[in-house]
């Protein structure tokens, strides 16, 4: 009889573990003062860069080493900053700012790639240097060849402010990964660009911005937490105490501790190991 109570025990705790892997280790990589952070992403050099902006006003492009020395790169003269932020294998800097995408290079010279979208809030650009660019007004994804002609590679039924908040990549570019509303879902792209009906990976799931490991699977934010859905599309949140309003989110890289996660919060970013799943 004792026996068959710790088993049945043992079953409840594997059954509540399959959900959820909660943890209270919210350890600050760094935190900002007045501005707070949005986008984070890493160069091939073991870089972070990180977007920050206060309330109202312009924002700041910074670089960040691994002991969190932050060296301000560029001002970014915009409406809406947001979490927006990819860097190429050239260390080119793609971040999206209001109504424009901008190219930044390291040294800080910026220039305008494309303009004329209502809010667009996130960029990916795939293998074959077509950029990616998620307008969340328009509810749209556009596609801006290498020639720089522009057109909507995804427009959404959806309606609304924040409909698609983030886009991401495969570790071999070929898919394309978006979250629309309460929904993530994926593309194909294939060696010519064309594009399937896309793939509902997950519904009824309120994320906000995405990014993938190598493995493929995907890290989302959430107001409050923070979810790893694996290949298989299982589902775990991966903290027990809120966050404070996360959103911007990557996986470190070099320098930087390649198996945990990067997460913006209000207050500055969190480092967080990356569960595995048995």
């Amino acid at each position: 009889m004792k026996l068959l109570k710790l088993v049945c025990i043992l079953f409840i705790v594997l059954i509540i573990s399959y959900s959820f892997i909660y943890s209270d280790a919210q350890t600050y990589f760094l935190k900002t003062s007045s501005d707070r952070p949005f986008g984070i992403a890493f160069d091939n050099k073991g870089l972070m860069y990180m977007i920050t902006a206060p309330k109202k006003g312009n924002g700041t492009l910074s670089k960040v080493t691994p002991e969190g020395r932050i060296t301000d790169i560029t001002v970014l003269e915009g409406n809406f900053i947001g979490p927006g932020i990819y860097i190429d294998n050239n260390n080119d800097i793609f971040i999206t700012v209001g109504d424009k995408l901008l190219k930044v290079s390291l040294d800080g010279k910026t220039k305008i790639i494309v303009d004329g979208f209502s809010r667009c809030i996130d960029v990916k650009v795939d293998k074959n240097e077509n950029i990616f660019v998620a307008d969340d007004l328009q509810s749209a994804i556009y596609r801006i060849s290498p020639s720089g002609a522009k057109e909507v590679f995804y427009q959404s039924d959806s309606l609304g402010s924040f409909v698609l908040t983030s886009i991401a990549l495969d570790n071999m570019a070929e898919y394309l990964y978006a979250r629309e509303k309460n929904r993530i879902l994926r593309f194909h792209i294939d060696s010519i660009g064309a594009v399937e009906k896309p793939e509902v990976i997950i519904d009824n799931t309120n994320t906000f911005y995405l990014c993938l490991d190598n493995n493929n699977n995907i890290y989302a934010s959430t107001i409050e937490n923070v979810v790893k859905i694996d290949t298989i599309g299982r589902v775990k949140y991966l903290f027990n105490k809120p966050l404070k309003t996360s959103i911007g989110i990557a996986i470190g890289r070099k320098g930087f501790d390649n198996q945990s996660l990067y997460i913006a919060v209000e207050d500055g970013i969190i480092r967080f190991p990356i569960p595995v799943f048995e």
